[in-house]
């Protein structure tokens, strides 16, 4: 017979309570056990009476604290029980693992209603019925922990499981950057932003550029509330030292980069006979010289891990021309040209390279185009009526084919 006492650790969760559902085998238990052996005094939850005893017991004979709670997670009033009872005994709730789950193998043709609805009250809404109860204790004591159990499966997918595949990726999140560095310039307000927040909600971890700290500041803030990870480094691409030190602050920081996107632009409304010689010179230097630049950058580190993804922000008026905007529609333009020669130099190397071509996008560049123009907000945004939406675009919107580009469904 295997003795599983084992010495006692550190410490490292001493003076914490955990309560941790599916204790009675498998993940739950273990887990138990460790925090246990951490010095956490531990609430093991599970409809399994015998065997949640029994590993409670063996943590009280290592000299532990341990409390069984026989229990369903997907009934709120024992997710209720659970918790009350743990705060009965210890006071507090600081570390909520929610790992208990079941699994059905089966198509979705076999899957019957009943297995359905089963695997989703254990697998997610045992997840939030646990969570809604634990959070407002947690918040008493200044905070917690909450670590939920999903699966490769909740990511990629499994063959004959289908609807545990589906209540472990309701749990996960679609996550489909998960593990990946993105750096995206021009990220302190408008397109560059909402990719930023969208990439952190995906997974990736991001590094963003931009010329305005305050704003940089802010939404690396909000990429931190997304729950990612995320630097934020004050750069100009213009500039090649400050591009090749923004490629050496993510790599110290995120070890790699795997998406560049290369966002940051300006705009002068202006005619050729108009544009004075410094907005020509500051367009194309932003537009098409600094995506060319950050890539030049960027793109030995790829060419070493034999991949990665460049998206290029390029605009409509790259492709067909505009009104006024002479400068603009030459460094698009530009952009997109740029985008197919990089697309056919390291295309077998393993890098994609792409551009997104946006109409009028609702970010701070189109308030400062109007008042350059002369024109109201309301008269400005009534050229968009004969578009297919009748209006303008909004940047979550081309944050979400940017996201498809730099993903593997592209």
């Amino acid at each position: 017979m295997t003795n599983e006492r084992a010495p006692a650790g550190p410490g490292i969760l001493r003076g914490k309570v955990a309560l941790i559902t599916g204790a009675a085998s498998g993940i739950g238990r273990a887990t138990a056990l460790l925090f246990a052996r951490e010095a956490a005094a531990v609430s093991l939850f599970d409809l399994d009476e015998p065997a949640g005893r029994a590993a409670a017991r063996t943590i009280e004979d290592e000299g532990g604290r341990a409390l069984f709670v026989r229990g369903d997670v997907g009934r709120d009033a024992d997710a209720r029980r659970a918790v009350d009872e743990t705060v009965s005994r210890y006071g507090r709730l600081d570390i909520l693992f929610n790992n208990a789950g079941i699994i059905r193998r089966a198509t979705v043709v076999d899957t019957s209603e009943e297995d359905w609805d089963r695997v989703m009250e254990v697998n997610v809404k045992g997840v939030f019925l646990l969570s809604r109860r634990a959070v407002p204790v947690m918040a008493r004591t200044g905070g917690g922990v909450i670590v939920n159990t999903a699966s490769v499966w909740g990511l990629v997918g499994g063959a004959r499981a289908a609807v545990y595949c589906a209540s472990k990726g309701a749990v996960a999140g679609p996550g489909i950057l998960r593990g990946k560095v993105a750096l995206i310039t021009g990220a302190a307000s408008g397109i560059g932003r909402a990719t930023a927040l969208l990439f952190a909600r995906e997974g990736a971890r991001v590094a963003i550029t931009g010329r305005d700290e305050v704003r940089g500041r802010v939404a690396l803030h909000d990429i931190k509330g997304a729950g990612s990870e995320g630097i934020f480094v004050r750069a100009d691409v213009r500039s090649a030292d400050d591009c090749r030190r923004t490629v050496d602050e993510t790599l110290k920081a995120f070890k790699k980069i795997d998406v560049l996107f290369n966002n940051a632009g300006v705009f002068f409304p202006h005619t050729v006979p108009d544009c004075p010689e410094d907005e020509w010179d500051q367009t194309i230097d932003v537009n098409l010289k600094g995506t060319y630049l950050m890539s030049k950058c960027v793109l030995p580190h790829m060419i070493a891990q034999g991949s990665g993804v460049i998206v290029n922000n390029s605009s409509g008026w790259g492709l067909a021309g505009g009104d006024a905007a002479a400068a603009y529609c030459a460094s698009k333009g530009g952009v997109v040209l740029l985008t197919k020669a990089m697309a056919i130099d390291h295309g077998r190397q393993g890098i994609r390279v792409n551009c997104v071509c946006p109409g009028d996008v609702e970010t701070p560049m189109l308030p400062e185009d109007a008042k350059q123009r002369g024109l109201s907000w309301e008269e400005y945004v009534k050229g968009a009526a004969n578009r297919p939406l009748g209006r303008i675009g909004r940047p979550e919107e081309i944050a979400r084919a940017v996201l498809f580009l730099a993903s593997e469904d592209a």
